[in-house]
């Protein structure tokens, strides 16, 4: 989380089997740019959703989920700053 917190619009965000760009955030919530073709989302009450989609999407990161038990914040690998 003190990652996420420091990182930058712009900054690539490495996942095993994922690259996603920090967009910016919106009211404190990180909002990342991704392929959203096999993100785990945990709902409201708590259950894991995967949905049945195939594109890219600005999204809130701090929902997502790789798997029931990994959060993708958990999943991070690094976070690379892209700077012109």
């Amino acid at each position: 989380m003190q990652a996420i917190a420091q990182a930058q619009a712009g900054d690539l965000i490495y996942i095993p089997g994922q690259v996603t760009t920090l967009l910016g955030r919106e009211h404190g919530q990180p909002y990342v740019i991704l392929d959203v073709s096999g993100p785990v989302f945990r709902g409201d009450s708590g259950e894991m959703r995967r949905p049945n989609t195939s594109e890219v999407s600005g999204t809130p990161l701090l929902p997502l989920w790789v798997s029931e038990r990994l959060s993708y914040v958990d999943a991070m690998t690094s976070i690379v700053g892209v700077r012109p």
